[in-house]
């Protein structure tokens, strides 16, 4: 028993839903538990079938099939792997098999007798579902779902725990699940490139050879924040295209993902693949609108190096220096000052169509609606020639825009 106690133990299913139902509970479970083994096509119960156990995948992959018309044809509706578990519908609900499981692979499975598995398991997997369902039916893609689909769809969910600064996927990855974030908040980025002939420059300032070394401004905006109940990775696997934003965890939280094959099995109806288009577009036009203040803001910065003059004097060349900055001061101020922009509803997402609201409102909640920029930007005076813009100062604040500026020597 306490060499069973020790592998058992290292188990995820056994760690994340056994153990901290305490030591004797965990006992009861090494004591009930066997063992079973199928190979690679067979069935491990047939839809219709009555319950009497539970699995724990301890190795290999299932098909879990429907058989929605008849028998000659079936429906593939998720495929689990190593540590996932299935069987409990219908113990829990004293009903039928809802579905067929095929082995893939030669598997081997972990198994509880449905007498054991109600007095070990049963309340709090009960609890554990209907928590569930109520989750995704908060969720405004499976708002109109019955509360059987919802069960069923459970299955295809696998829940996976991010840390601060983890990332979830880079730009230009290929999409493989969709997501739904259950704890925490996720942010959204997009590289600009800088043009090779703008990365570096050092040039004279007329006749006087003044030096002016410019280094281009660097900045990766941030195009949103996501929270609990709001989806994405949606919009790359509808159209079949490389990830084109960067997403990265800044809370501690926790996403539901669902593999690429079963989103496309499983999200089927024409109401929800509807609305995730609707949703890909309008976030698609908030992107745009986002990303087009960045050439403007950069064009304000090179406009500072422009003054170039023989004529210029060195006073003169400050106080034009410092009229350029406050300039872009300005535009970044007004940036930060457009209106706050709230979640939509269903019914609001259809107004935007219809031009009842405005056509940019995200549907999901952007970083404070502010838009990306600079947090400090400071001209530094090295030597009396020299007039250096350091643009590494130019960084993002996740909830305020604060420009500072470095005093002038007088």
């Amino acid at each position: 028993m306490m060499m069973l106690k020790f592998l058992v133990r290292s188990f995820p299913f056994v760690r994340e839903n056994i153990l901290q139902l305490g030591e004797s509970t965990f006992t009861h479970f090494c004591q009930a538990i066997s063992f079973e083994e199928y190979k690679s096509g067979d069935i491990v119960f047939n839809q219709g079938d009555s319950g009497d156990k539970f699995y724990i995948i301890l190795s290999g992959m299932v098909s879990i099939l429907t058989f929605p018309y008849n028998d000659d044809y079936s429906l593939e509706v998720a495929k689990l792997d190593t540590g996932m578990s299935f069987g409990e519908l219908a113990l829990i609900r004293k009903q039928p098999r809802s579905a067929t499981i095929k082995c893939i692979e030669n598997s081997q499975f972990m198994v509880l007798q449905k007498t054991d598995y109600l007095q070990i398991l049963g309340k709090a997997e009960e609890k554990k579902l209907e928590e569930m369902v109520s989750f995704l039916h908060s969720i405004s893609l499976f708002s109109s779902w019955t509360k059987k689909s919802l069960e069923k769809l459970s299955y295809n969910f696998k829940s996976k725990i991010y840390h601060r600064n983890q990332i979830v996927y880079k730009e230009g990855d290929i999409p493989e699940e969709f997501y739904i974030i259950k704890k925490g908040e996720f942010e959204f980025s997009k590289k600009q490139h800088t043009p090779k002939n703008q990365r570096h420059e050092v040039f004279n300032i007329g006749m006087t050879g003044k030096k002016v070394v410019l280094t281009p401004l660097k900045i990766t905006p941030k195009i949103a924040l996501l929270s609990a109940g709001e989806i994405f990775g949606d919009e790359e696997l509808l159209k079949g295209i490389s990830r084109t934003l960067t997403c990265t965890c800044v809370v501690r939280g926790e996403l539901m993902c669902m593999k690429k094959i079963d989103f496309f099995g499983r999200i089927r109806a024409d109401d929800s693949i509807k609305f995730l288009q609707d949703s890909s577009n309008i976030r698609e036009n908030i992107r745009a609108d986002r990303l087009r203040y960045i050439p403007s803001i950069e064009n304000s910065f090179s406009d500072i190096k422009n003054y170039n003059s023989e004529t210029f004097d060195r006073s003169y060349k400050r106080s034009k220096a410092k009229l350029m900055i406050t300039s872009v001061r300005h535009q970044i101020h007004t940036l930060n000052s457009k209106p706050k922009i709230k979640n939509l509803t269903l019914e609001e997402t259809g107004k935007v169509k219809s031009g009842q609201l405005h056509s940019l409102t995200p549907i999901y909640r952007l970083l404070n609606q502010t838009p990306p920029a600079l947090k400090s930007f400071s001209p530094h005076f090295r030597h009396e020639n020299d007039f250096d813009l350091d643009y590494s100062k130019c960084n993002y604040s996740r909830m305020s825009l604060k420009t500072s500026l470095t005093p002038l020597p007088k």
